[in-house]
């Protein structure tokens, strides 16, 4: 896949959020609050792997997030960032993309699985 900056993203609401893309890991400063989605380029588009909010510092960096065995078994590739101070937005706009793009997370969650059973 070319090189891509910026993305947009739609949730299930059809509101429509732009992300900017980068290689895995992103530097980011530690306390640059905002949103995530961890993908990987699938027949040539971006599939989510995880959603998510909180320090960008932290969570774009998959050495430093809480699900790192899951991103790294669903073959992430890029973390999409998106700065976004107001918890209360942020935690909408997760749940927003994760209603939309439900089945891609669950099908990407089952396939790491099942690599990681007959590893």
């Amino acid at each position: 896949m070319g090189e891509i900056d910026f993305v947009v993203w739609e949730g299930a609401s059809k509101k429509t959020y732009g992300y900017w893309v980068h290689n895995i890991p992103a530097k980011v400063p530690e306390g640059t609050e905002g949103n995530y989605i961890y993908a990987k380029v699938v027949n040539g588009c971006f599939m989510p792997v995880c959603i998510g909010h909180g320090d960008l510092g932290k969570l774009a960096d998959p050495e430093k997030h809480h699900q790192n065995s899951h991103i790294k078994r669903a073959g992430a590739t890029h973390v999409h960032i998106r700065e976004n101070h107001k918890e209360e937005d942020r935690i909408k706009e997760e749940q927003d993309l994760m209603a939309r793009y439900r089945e891609a997370l669950n099908s990407v969650a089952s396939d790491a699985m099942s690599e990681e059973r007959h590893s």
